[in-house]
């Protein structure tokens, strides 16, 4: 036993065995596969119900019940996805940079290109008009730094710990 005042109450004594840290590989993979398949769903539930939104109130100025629920549900996967910051810091860095702002950055630096790619793929005019929008608007650009935010936040605070 150590008679130095300022040593370490946990630290290792000479001759004891060290104490292991258990991994962080199998958390970190798990996060990034959540945020890399999380991601869109919640982008899709997203695009999709407001755009049903949007379409029932241009229509019938009224509200579309499953618009709402798919609306709701895309926030909160992508609340998921940010939550998911809490294990490891790549899953919602990976989603927010694949599935937000790299397609945010083509759809604001090369708009036409992406509208006639997603015309040709896309077959639902709801989906593509919403989608299209919410390119052109930005907004998928900003789902995504918001989810690499919540990334860098929560490995800047891990890091403080």
């Amino acid at each position: 036993m150590s008679t130095n005042p300022y040593a370490q109450p946990y630290a290792a004594q000479p001759g004891a065995p060290a104490l292991q840290r258990p991994g962080r590989a199998l958390p970190r993979v798990l996060s990034a596969l959540g945020g890399l398949a999380l991601t869109p769903l919640g982008l899709w539930l997203l695009i999709y119900g407001g755009g049903r939104l949007q379409q029932s109130l241009q229509l019938t100025r009224g509200t579309d019940v499953l618009g709402i629920a798919l609306t709701i549900a895309g926030g909160l996967v992508l609340l998921g996805v940010a939550v998911l910051g809490a294990v490891s810091s790549l899953g919602p860095i990976l989603g927010g940079l694949v599935w937000g702002v790299l397609p945010g950055l083509l759809g604001v630096l090369a708009p036409l290109d992406i509208y006639h790619w997603v015309y040709n793929v896309a077959d639902s005019r709801t989906f593509t008009s919403s989608l299209l929008t919410l390119l052109a608007l930005g907004a998928i650009l900003g789902i995504g730094m918001l989810l690499v935010g919540c990334g860098l936040a929560a490995a800047i605070t891990r890091r403080r710990r």
